[in-house]
């Protein structure tokens, strides 16, 4: 039994505890403050391509264009990812991803200083990188359990989930500040320079991960999908999670669009709407953080994606620059109580041997078919102009989801 095991309280029956959570064990802190420091980059990161794509095309379709090359090796890969995840040392997974990761950023640092770059190289990079983090995800995801006690899981992929989403609050803000004297390119040599906390803090955990299935790896890959196929609560919150990230998450990377086009903003006011939103994944983020034995998950998971969805709605009809500030703000916090639960529901209902592959499949839900969507809603977006189709999207997400949860009732009582 780990430190951590024998370490946890005991977990209250009626009413949820205020903590530390995850934060109590080692391991964990190291790695989290790592990926913290990461995520910012990766937002400056986001900032700058998406400012850039637009410069050099004027175009939402080559928006969703960036968003295709992500999807590609996001819908393919994981379920490799996976399989690596449950017969490989997961740290070593991890040292590999973002060492490739990492030097990417400072392939497209080089092109963009030197002013070479073209679209088609944004496109490689983020085909590249998703690629990457195909294999970077299901590691990262099944590793978290051997860093922290099972009482503090909600409390760790809260935390997990404010490290990239929180990171939205200083990245864009830092890009905005940075990007008139630094330019693009040195937005991406950050991001690159980010990666190097992960592969500092990788050699000093303790707890690696990983164990080794027997069979082929196509055996284990058909495994992890049928234990998804055949378990009723797991499928739904898959498919809750396919629903808001195919519809409702590309809204992040038609934001150029919505700020130049309809709220009269340039690169600054642009960073500034992602703050917004992520301001408010920071305040529900924290409460998820420490009150981490938190009852009725499934609930909170099925609330979130409603409230998204209408506060996406809001927004898509908005031409006020205070109200889409209000409505990313509910936005961001709806999101990350959404994401935070399903995924605490699905590391709690799969076992460990079977961890990395299940949440392979909800990788190439949660960000695969994030990116089919960005592909879908830019090319919409080109004829019926991207507010039509993003309140439209959101309408979808409410009626899907609300579906699932009548048809499969037992997800609102899951815990």
């Amino acid at each position: 039994m780990s430190d951590a095991e024998t370490s946890a309280p005991a977990v209250a029956a009626d009413a949820p505890k205020v903590s530390l959570g995850a934060l109590r064990h080692r391991d964990f802190r190291i790695l989290w403050t790592a990926v913290v420091i990461s995520s910012v980059g990766t937002w400056m990161h986001i900032v700058a391509q998406g400012w850039l794509m637009y410069q050099l095309t004027n175009s939402a379709f080559w928006l969703g264009l960036v968003g295709l090359m992500r999807a590609i090796p996001l819908l393919g890969f994981p379920l490799f990812g996976g399989v690596v995840a449950d017969r490989v040392q997961r740290t070593r997974v991890l040292y590999v991803t973002q060492t490739a990761a990492e030097s990417m950023a400072v392939a497209l640092a080089v092109v963009t200083a030197v002013g070479v770059v073209q679209p088609w190289h944004v496109l490689l990079f983020s085909f590249a990188s998703a690629a990457v983090l195909a294999f970077d995800g299901p590691a990262r995801e099944a590793l978290l359990p051997d860093l922290i006690a099972p009482a503090d899981m909600m409390s760790a992929i809260s935390l997990n989930s404010w490290a990239f989403n929180g990171a939205m609050l200083i990245g864009p803000a830092l890009a905005a500040m940075l990007l008139p004297s630094i330019g693009i390119a040195g937005m991406f040599a950050l991001n690159a320079i980010s990666f190097g906390a992960v592969l500092i803090a990788l050699p000093l955990l303790h707890a690696k991960g990983g164990v080794v299935p027997l069979g082929s790896a196509r055996h284990n890959m058909a495994e992890g999908l049928r234990y998804v196929a055949n378990h009723p609560a797991i499928l739904a919150l898959v498919m809750m999670t396919a629903t808001v990230s195919l519809l409702g998450r590309s809204y992040g990377q038609l934001m150029p669009v919505f700020a130049r086009d309809f709220l009269d903003l340039d690169a600054a006011g642009m960073s500034f709407l992602y703050t917004v939103a992520g301001l408010g994944t920071c305040a529900v983020g924290v409460v998820l953080v420490f009150l981490h034995d938190l009852r009725l998950k499934g609930r909170l998971a099925i609330g979130g994606a409603l409230i998204f969805a209408v506060a996406l709605l809001l927004f898509a009809i908005s031409r006020s620059l205070w109200f889409s500030q209000i409505v990313l703000f509910v936005a961001g916090g709806a999101l990350i109580a959404f994401s935070t639960s399903v995924t605490t529901l699905l590391q709690r209902l799969t076992p460990r041997e079977l961890r990395g592959r299940v949440m392979s499949v909800n990788t190439i839900a949660w960000q695969g078919l994030e990116y089919v969507g960005v592909l879908v809603t830019g090319t919409l977006a080109t004829v019926w102009a991207a507010p039509p189709v993003v309140a439209g999207a959101a309408v979808v997400i409410v009626i899907v989801i609300t579906a699932i949860a009548i048809h499969q009732k037992g997800v609102a009582a899951l815990e």
